[in-house]
């Protein structure tokens, strides 16, 4: 049996306790990361006896590493003094050009990939072109709003919302650096924003259709037909389950408790691209909103597919994934994991292949088609809402307010869609 590590020494001599503590020190020639041990009986003797063995260290090095972490310091403190107090009012007379790569750093580091795309494509398509030679502080509310009044001209409400909320979030962290004063997004530019929605939607107003049922499960039964399991099956989660296609590409085996019948929403895919991205291709991501991490019932269906994908798990016939999980869809050609964005596309191939209709195409109807049958069975709102993991009630009576009949029963999944 190995010994155990002690992290103390007593003294034979004296009884004093020298206790161990670790440091890291990357300015000693040790390679970046290294820890060294010291013993000292308290914290000051600690202290003075990590900067005896930093000197003594350094002092041993060729004159070319010490040469070289000098440098390596003089830009920490660069750095350092960047966001100190001191620099602030240096910092008001950066342009955009100067500061735009260290907010696209703080994009990749704390928005979602797919957010750091729409906000990028945007400002590199848009925004950059137009300001980048401008000192941010002088960017004023008028110079936003001239801006806006070509910008703004044919645009959805889409690309408004993105635009809105890409300059709100740039300008936010200009301000918390000290890059700008007061942040030009006023709310005289908010009005513009607001004034360009609201002529959208007038000129475009929302035709909300009644769901056909009866194509969904015609679909469904084409699908089972021709073979296509690698579309039919994830749709299927889609349709019994009210999930958005990419929850139901972000689904793995080990998220299903067959003793609960019950399967737990916690991640979803996405297939991330573009020049201004260092990590490409297939990621897992979190989910929209923590209101969308939720356990689902599985209906009969659903339960026969997941009893399958364990069974293939068990003979060896499906394989983990990269992070040690069982992905549940998988491409048919090369048994990858499937994501959004290529189920779309497969879906619509083969609809016009069959030559049936591009409607069909759009998956997340069948979310819609969910949330219908459950208001047609009189389930209540606040259940509906916690289905389909909406953050709040009013998103869910805004999206399919219009299918609501009455409300109060229990759901019995077993019995609300048809196989």
């Amino acid at each position: 049996m190995p010994r155990k590590k002690k992290y103390f020494w007593k003294n034979p001599t004296t009884g004093i306790i020298y206790y161990k503590r670790k440091y890291t020190c990357n300015n000693d020639g040790c390679p970046k990361g290294t820890r060294h041990e010291i013993y000292a009986s308290n914290q000051a003797e600690w202290e003075s006896k990590k900067a005896e063995d930093v000197a003594t260290r350094f002092a041993h090095l060729p004159l070319s590493e010490k040469l070289t972490l000098e440098l390596d310091n003089m830009k920490t403190d660069l750095v350092e003094s960047w966001s100190s107090s001191k620099s602030i009012e240096h910092r008001k007379y950066f342009k955009l050009s100067q500061v735009y790569d260290e907010y696209k750093g703080w994009l990749r580091d704390n928005k979602k990939p797919n957010t750091m795309r729409a906000y990028s494509v945007f400002f590199e398509s848009h925004f950059y072109p137009k300001f980048k030679k401008f000192i941010i502080n002088d960017i004023r509310p008028e110079l936003i709003i001239s801006f806006l009044d070509t910008f703004l001209k044919g645009k959805k409400v889409d690309s408004i919302n993105t635009m809105s909320s890409s300059l709100t979030s740039f300008f936010r962290w200009a301000k918390q650096r000290g890059l700008v004063a007061t942040t030009p997004i006023t709310a005289d530019v908010m009005d513009v924003i607001k004034d360009a929605r609201q002529r959208y939607k007038k000129a475009n107003p929302k035709k909300i259709k009644d769901f056909d049922l009866e194509a969904t499960r015609l679909l469904f039964q084409k699908l089972k037909d021709d073979g296509r399991e690698d579309i039919y099956f994830p749709l299927l989660f889609c349709r019994d389950a009210g999930l958005r296609v990419s929850e139901a590409t972000g689904l793995v085996y080990e998220d299903f408790d067959p003793l609960e019948t019950m399967i737990h929403v916690q991640r979803q895919t996405y297939y991330q691209c573009g020049k201004h991205l260092e990590e490409k291709g297939l990621i897992y991501q979190s989910l929209k909103s923590s209101t969308s991490d939720r356990l689902v019932n599985v209906s009969l269906e659903m339960y026969q597919y997941l009893e399958r994908v364990g069974f293939e798990i068990d003979t060896g016939v499906r394989t983990a994934d990269k992070y040690g999980r069982h992905p549940l869809f998988l491409t048919m050609k090369t048994k990858t994991t499937q994501y959004s964005e290529n189920l779309r596309m497969l879906l619509s191939r083969w609809l016009d292949k069959q030559q049936l209709s591009p409607e069909l195409s759009k998956i997340h109807n069948l979310r819609h088609a969910f949330a219908t049958v459950l208001f047609d069975n009189n389930i209540n709102q606040y259940e509906v809402q916690k289905l389909l993991g909406h953050s709040n009630v009013s998103t869910t009576l805004g999206t399919y307010g219009h299918s609501i009949k009455d409300a109060g029963t229990k759901i019995d999944f077993t019995t609300l869609i048809g196989g």
